[in-house]
């Protein structure tokens, strides 16, 4: 049935026998539906995959109009559609721009695709079509616009011309065109007016490289909306392969507010005190604040895009590379280097001692680390006059406990040898008023010294009127003479007794006065005021036992004399033969008396001096014994002082070993970094 088929056709035109068993088995086992008509629309040939497709079998169809496969909606255009590619018979896909559908012998419908073939023949043209179930495709096509449709970014695929072929919701939004605003449009006029004129040839050489990227590295991207507005974008390139043009979707975000949170970001790190140095993971510097620049001496457009063992000093960059991809590897928020000593290199190759903080970032798909760097050149000077002055505390706190050991031993010592001054004190003050009591006693003395004085010159006064009367008497009792002779005689060697008395009252008073000087000069002299106090005691008493006696010879000696010349009178009366004797003693007694007189009233002065001595010296022993009272509650305040530094120096003694102990624990490693146990 076949090759009748094949043989009712007027194919002169194939050649031979042998070449139409060629075409037929070539048609017949094409993986495509294979229909022939003419221009009439008769169907003149199928093949298998025809009959699979459509359900009919070649029986069925062959003298049919074609449009018993399409469907009944489309049916009425159908033989205008075919008359117009008789009037213009050229290879092509039918219906371009619209969806074709085939129908099946059960009425069902399926989406197809037609490719149109013109063969010639003699007296008219046949027409070979070429048939697809594109229903899978449409699946797919249908399950793309699904995705593309719930994108969370506007997708927009362009062809190869630059139209716009297809869109989503987002698109729409971000765009604010509809999508029958956009469909078979060029995309420049979603670009800027200020980059379309360049855009046709960056679309152009994506084309002839299609592949996955992202698109205008390195630029930064803008849309234009509907209204005229820009925003910046970052948008995404993929090839989608196509049999009838190449295709390029492109996901398309709006970064505004990534663009806001940068420029945010760039301020944040613009403002930080520290260099900051952002490195990708190829070990380019991608970003760098102005504090890197000051740092480094380098311009910010030096230094991105470089490696960042730009800023390392050569003997470092070799292995640098390793610590940085050991980083990436396992990325976490850390310090450089730590337990090493690093360094940056400046642009005048100068180095200097830094230290680092790194910090993973992740931007998209791509994993960044920012490093902080500070200068600590000044921490290293400060951490070695640190490790200067931690020596030299331990140096002191060592001097420290030694000397507080020592000042406490002094300290004991001193304590000891105050207490027992503040005894020698107190026995000192005692002595002093015992003092004071012998110089009171004294002075009660010389007033009564004093006193006797005065009456010893009363009575050598009167002694004195008694001789001149007596003398006026002796002529008329010469007879009496004699014995008033011997008496004026022994009255003589009474009163040469007298003149010793007030010879030894006379040194008395001198040596009264030599111990009041000695009192004076004792009572400046702090330290032995004590013994001095207690000898010029002594000698005063014995000063006073001595005045004490004299006036007493003195006042027995006058009365002596008294009754002499009471027994001389009598005498006088019964003697007058020494009368010219009696007279010339007499007046020798008269001088006597005179010196007598003379000497009692030098004595006088000396016991008034005496007394006077005396007091002052009660008044400066009073002193003393105030200021030893003074000197006594000053020793107990000293004792008492002295026990609280006593305490005190204990209590830093103790401190002394407490620091010991604690500076024992705390030291600084060999870099000059502290460390304390």
């Amino acid at each position: 049935m076949r090759s009748l088929m094949w043989g009712r056709l007027r194919l002169d035109w194939f050649g031979g026998a042998a070449e139409r068993e060629r075409l037929q088995k070539v048609v017949e086992y094409a993986p495509n539906a294979i229909v022939l008509i003419d221009s009439d629309g008769k169907i003149l040939l199928v093949n298998a995959q025809t009959e699979a497709l459509f359900g009919y079998s070649r029986q069925e169809l062959i003298g049919e109009t074609v449009e018993v496969l399409v469907p009944q909606r489309f049916r009425s255009a159908h033989p205008d559609y075919r008359k117009m590619f008789f009037d213009q018979p050229v290879k092509r896909a039918m219906g371009a721009g619209r969806d074709l559908y085939g129908l099946r012998k059960d009425a069902s419908e399926f989406p197809i695709e037609i490719g149109l073939n013109p063969i010639p023949e003699k007296g008219g043209m046949l027409a070979l079509a070429s048939i697809i179930d594109i229903t899978e495709r449409k699946r797919e096509e249908e399950r793309f616009r699904q995705v593309i449709e719930s994108a969370p970014n506007a997708m927009i695929l362009v062809g190869g011309e630059g139209q716009i072929t297809l869109i989503n919701s987002q698109a729409e939004s971000l765009f604010g065109y509809a999508r029958s605003e956009l469909i078979g449009q060029p995309i420049e006029m979603l670009v800027p007016h200020r980059f379309r004129d360049a855009h046709p040839g960056h679309r152009a050489s994506f084309f002839a490289n299609p592949t996955r990227r992202a698109m205008g590295a390195g630029r930064d991207l803008y849309g234009l909306r509907k209204d005229g507005s820009e925003f910046p974008v970052e948008i995404g390139l993929n090839p989608i392969p196509s049999p009838d043009e190449p295709l390029a979707l492109a996901s398309v975000i709006d970064i505004t507010e990534r663009k806001r949170a940068e420029e945010r970001f760039r301020q944040v790190i613009e403002s930080v005190p520290n260099a900051i140095v952002l490195v990708n993971q190829a070990g380019k510097i991608a970003l760098v604040n102005a504090q890197t620049e000051k740092l480094f001496g380098y311009s910010r457009q030096q230094l991105i895009g470089e490696p960042v063992e730009t800023l390392i000093p050569q003997r470092f960059r070799a292995a640098h590379s390793g610590f940085l991809a050991a980083y990436f590897t396992k990325p976490s928020t850390r310090a450089m280097g730590a337990g090493r000593e690093l360094y940056g290199r400046r642009n005048d190759a100068q180095e200097f001692p830094v230290e680092i903080g790194l910090n993973p970032m992740k931007l998209g798909d791509e994993i960044l680390v920012l490093a902080s760097i500070i200068d600590i050149t000044e921490r290293k000077r400060a951490d070695r006059e640190m490790r200067k002055i931690i020596q030299e505390m331990h140096q002191g706190i060592s001097v420290l406990g030694r000397t507080s050991g020592e000042i406490m031993d002094s300290v004991n010592r001193v304590a000891t040898s105050t207490q027992e001054t503040a005894s020698s004190i107190n026995r000192i003050s005692s002595a002093v008023h015992q003092v004071k009591q012998g110089a009171v006693a004294a002075g009660r003395k010389a007033n009564a010294v004093t006193t006797n004085v005065e009456r010893t010159r009363t009575v050598a006064e009167e002694g004195k009127l008694a001789v001149d009367e007596t003398m006026e008497g002796m002529l008329q009792i010469r007879e009496q003479m004699q014995a008033i002779g011997e008496s004026i005689i022994r009255l003589n060697e009474q009163t040469q007794a007298i003149g010793e008395v007030v010879t030894a009252v006379n040194d008395l008073a001198e040596q009264s006065n030599l111990l009041g000087v000695n009192a004076s000069i004792e009572a400046a002299r702090a330290g032995e005021v004590g013994k001095g106090f207690s000898v010029v005691a002594q000698e005063v008493k014995a000063l006073a036992d001595q005045s004490k006696s004299a006036t007493a010879q003195v006042r027995t000696i006058l009365s002596d004399i008294q009754k002499a010349m009471n027994k001389a009178v009598l005498v006088a009366e019964q003697g007058g033969k020494a009368v010219d004797a009696g007279y010339q003693r007499t007046q020798v007694s008269g001088k006597a008396i005179q010196t007598l007189l003379q000497s009692t009233n030098e004595s006088n002065e000396a016991a008034m001096q005496i007394a006077e001595t005396s007091r002052q010296q009660a008044i400066g022993v009073d002193q003393i014994a105030q200021g030893m009272e003074t000197i006594q509650n000053a020793s107990k305040e000293n004792v008492s002082g002295i026990r609280q530094v006593e305490d005190a120096v204990r209590n830093l003694h103790q401190l002394g070993s407490r620091l010991q102990e604690v500076a024992a624990q705390f030291r600084l490693d060999d870099s000059g970094s502290e460390d304390s146990s």
